[in-house]
């Protein structure tokens, strides 16, 4: 499966209903390989968007040949407070915010480390542990990147 192809198709059909492609997962399964697509939207996607998006695109998909050959499971899902991150650009809005990096080669004998987003210079993220360690990193040095949400702030921000 070929994700940019994917792309292609599902992306119009989630902008026509109102939301955006946050990002698409191609995970293989030993039965049936799954497509889960992650939409996001102004004030956030509902479940609503999620079913009806998913029922279009179980319509429009099959059209294609390229997923028509075989079977898959499609989920069409938000990418929830713990959201993972898809596109270099994706990061803008969450400056100040605390992720979850692991990276593709080690760094000081690590890949994986809790650290916030302090800034973007051009094409290049640079994070904080929170203390003196600065990293900087481009997108592509990163194997897998999510947020870590502070459940506490946001507890405080809807009891406030």
């Amino acid at each position: 499966m070929d994700i940019n192809r994917i792309t292609e198709v599902v992306k119009p059909v989630i902008e026509a209903n109102g939301c955006e492609l946050w990002g698409i997962d191609l995970i293989n399964k030993k039965n049936l390989p799954t497509i889960r697509i992650y939409i996001d939207a102004i004030g956030g996607a509902t479940i609503e968007d999620c079913e009806k998006i998913s029922t279009e695109l179980n319509y429009e998909m099959p059209i294609y040949d390229f997923l028509s050959d075989f079977e898959y499971v499609l989920e069409v899902s938000t990418p929830g407070l713990d959201r993972k991150f898809f596109y270099f650009d994706q990061f803008q809005q969450y400056i100040g915010e605390k992720f979850f990096v692991k990276f593709k080669n080690p760094i000081e004998g690590n890949y994986k480390f809790s650290l916030f987003l302090i800034d973007i210079e051009e094409d290049t993220l640079i994070f904080s542990d929170g203390n003196s360690k600065i990293i900087n990193s481009f997108f592509s040095e990163i194997d897998r990147c999510s947020l870590e949400p502070d459940f506490e702030k946001i507890l405080r921000s809807s009891n406030g």
